[in-house]
């Protein structure tokens, strides 16, 4: 059995199957002189821009027109302005790196790859490099020159060690020049700059963290497992700056702990006129919503407080030793502004806000709505226009259902995601808004969360809630329920940015993925279900073993290893039990070789059993 699976592992790395992700092992050398070894993906590339906006855009957009690129939008961001695009299966990486670098617009285009801890690495035209002490000026000169380097910047504080720019113009890899800087026989170590992925811990260090029981739930806030497995989930993804959520609610308090400095893009106030003009702001594009609480009015009013609240629920800093924990964090918020300073809202601002989501240089890919309009009519055709108009541009909107015991209008729209709320024990809360147009429910109940600052916040309101006033610590209703979904939609998103504007695609992995509750299947008062952002996820990244975004001939040749030679499990044993018994057996392998180079359908998920 071992020489045949030895031989299905050779085929396996030899074999690239079509518009699958390829890749090949280069290496670099380490201060003792020893081989580091780094895989390099032949189908996905890293790139620069040498301009951006003041509103984080390139001149000409995100979509690049060369030929061998995918004629999309990158496939994520990462930190420090990289950009990170797929190839087509037809594509020659270099000939595409060629033509790439001789565009004036581009600035770092390299290769992205991985160290053999199955997280993504990212390379820039940048190689560290550490000279021997008895190395002379004329021979790092000489060499730098030799390798085609641009600049030498000295280290700030290591005498012989400097950071080697190097030509966009070179014919050779960065990794081949990082081996050829140590091979000069006068260096301690040249290595390649590396940019990686950081992703949570699943326990984030953030002090209240304890307390979100609905991000998980071990007991103590209610019935153990009544929760998302967000943790889980940030094992996957916490996020992906080139996922934009939209959240059309009031002002948001962008010096709270928990939300200065967080990425946003395209901040509109279109809820500014006031039905006092004494009160009014005027609308404007890029404006960025802070929280205000006027004279006149008293805290606990929505225009106070809903909007921090609601975007923290999503967008709360974390793993930053302070307060609670947001779900999607990485994601980049967008946000716009419906209640106006005398705290009261109108049509018009709010088909204003939708149109918003997708009418501007960037589109949201998911808008979170924790509103309504009317009970249950349809009382504005213009904002039903609206939300179909964002449909059709690809805006997944969610709304929550309300909090009188049916689903609220527009949450009844077959173009939007209805939102229901459950408690800690996993059940359903009266209050929440129940009925045929019900699509999922989320937690909703006693939910601890970002509250204003101040005397203007909830906490110091209703004094319920011990500890620092930035934090309330009994959120209820479904307001809070809508942005979990949406912060779910964004991590999905982020996973898989393919799934862009395929809002049935995203529905069915939202439905498919929630835990059943209630009567078995659909029911009226939970929907498919209540979301669980982790089996989302696992959704898509089932066969993904080395979770570079492709299932392909190395996830299969892991899945191998697995089996035949004691390798190491994955993150979760579901990613490769395709038959669902609970194991990663030969039987599997069989269906990850079908898919990976017969054209069979991609592995099935196994829900039917829970960790």
């Amino acid at each position: 059995m071992k020489a045949i699976a030895s031989l299905i592992i050779a085929v396996v790395l030899s074999t690239s199957a079509p518009g699958s992700a390829r890749a090949a092992t280069h290496w670099f050398f380490g201060s003792e002189g020893d081989t580091i070894r780094v895989t390099t993906s032949d189908s996905l590339v890293v790139v620069s821009f040498k301009n951006i906006g003041f509103n984080g855009l390139p001149p000409n957009g995100f979509k690049i027109q060369v030929a061998g690129l995918r004629p999309d939008y990158p496939e994520w961001e990462i930190d420090n302005g990289f950009w990170v695009y797929g190839l087509d299966s037809t594509a020659v990486l270099d000939s595409v790196i060629t033509r790439l670098r001789a565009r004036p617009d581009i600035g770092v285009v390299n290769v992205v790859a991985s160290t053999g801890s199955s997280r993504i690495m990212y390379m820039i035209d940048e190689i560290t490099v550490r000279f021997q002490a008895g190395a002379t000026p004329s021979e790092i000169d000489s060499i730098a020159t030799t390798l085609q380097c641009d600049t030498l910047i000295a280290h700030e504080y290591l005498e012989n060690q400097f950071t080697a720019v190097i030509s966009r113009n070179r014919e050779t890899s960065t990794l081949e020049m990082a081996r050829a800087f140590y091979e000069s026989g006068v260096c301690e170590f040249a290595e390649p700059e590396l940019y990686g992925v950081a992703n949570l811990n699943s326990v984030p260090n953030d002090p209240l963290w304890q307390y979100q029981w609905h991000l998980r739930n071990d007991g103590g806030g209610g019935q153990a497992d009544a929760d998302i497995d967000a943790d889980s989930a940030w094992l996957v993804t916490s996020g992906n700056p080139l996922v934009f959520i939209a959240v059309l609610d009031g002002g948001v308090e962008f010096d709270h702990p928990e939300l200065a400095g967080i990425d946003t893009i395209g901040g509109y106030d279109a809820g500014g006129i006031a039905l006092d003009p004494k009160y009014s702001e005027s609308r404007q594009p890029d404006y960025d919503p802070s929280a205000a609480c006027p004279e006149f009015l008293e805290p606990w009013y929505p225009a106070c407080w809903h909007g921090t609240a609601v975007t923290g629920m999503i967008f709360a800093r974390t793993n930053n030793e302070s307060g609670v924990a947001g779900l999607a964090p990485d994601c980049r918020l967008m946000p716009i502004k419906i209640i106006a300073d005398d705290a009261w809202w109108h049509g018009s601002a709010l088909e204003d806000a939708i149109y918003h989501t997708f009418r501007g240089p960037v589109t949201a890919t998911v808008a979170s709505c924790s509103w309504n309009w009317s009970e249950t009519e349809q009382y504005s055709p213009k904002i039903k226009a609206a939300l179909d108009s964002a449909y059709s541009h690809g805006v997944m909107v969610v709304f929550s259902s309300g909090n009188d015991g049916y689903v609220e209008w527009p949450a009844r729209l077959p173009s939007v995601v209805a939102v229901g709320a459950t408690n800690g024990w996993d059940l359903a809360n009266s209050w929440s808004g129940k009925g045929a147009s019900l699509d999922v429910t989320a937690p909703g109940s006693e939910l601890w969360g970002t509250d204003p600052t101040g005397l203007v916040g909830l906490n110091p309101t209703y004094s319920v809630c011990s500890g620092d006033s930035a934090y309330y610590c009994d959120y209820d209703g479904t307001s809070f329920s809508a942005p979990l979904v949406a912060g779910t939609l964004g991590l999905i998103l982020s996973r898989n940015t393919g799934l862009r504007g395929d809002i049935e695609g995203l529905r069915n992995i939202l439905y498919n993925s929630a835990e059943d509750k209630g009567s078995a299947g659909y029911d009226t008062t939970y929907g498919h279900g209540r979301i669980n952002a982790y089996r989302a996820l696992l959704s898509i990244i089932r066969g993904d073993m080395d979770n570079n975004g492709f299932v392909d001939a190395t996830d299969l040749a892991l899945v191998i290893d697995i089996v035949f030679f004691g390798g190491s499990a994955p993150l979760d044993v579901r990613m490769a039990d395709f038959d669902c018994n609970a194991s990663i057996d030969a039987v599997d392998v069989a269906v990850m070789t079908d898919h990976v180079f017969l054209g069979g359908d991609p592995p099935p998920i196994c829900f039917e059993y829970d960790y």
